[in-house]
């Protein structure tokens, strides 16, 4: 389980890095973009950008909860399975 959680650590950073990543490549775009001279304001849209970005977080540490309860759950049955050995089943 250790494993899983050093895992699920590692993947919402690669998320969050990537994220803030997007979001200044977007912010400079925009910045460009509008230095020539544009007629809307695009930073309406870098709001939509951020929610986005939040929510594809929090959906990756809910996928990680959600795969996180299903392993618990089959190791928790598997624990009550009864394992023989090859002399066991043989007899």
């Amino acid at each position: 389980m250790e494993t899983y959680k050093l895992i699920r650590k590692i993947c919402l950073w690669i998320t969050a890095i990537w994220g803030v990543g997007v979001a200044v490549f977007v912010a400079y775009e925009n910045y460009e973009f509008c230095r020539k001279g544009c007629g809307t304001n695009p930073w309406d849209d870098f709001g939509l950008l951020v929610l986005f970005l939040i929510g594809l977080y929090i959906g990756v540490y809910v996928l990680f909860e959600i795969v996180s309860k299903i392993i618990q759950a089959v190791k928790k049955d598997t624990g009550k399975m009864k394992v023989f050995s090859d002399k066991q089943y043989l007899e």
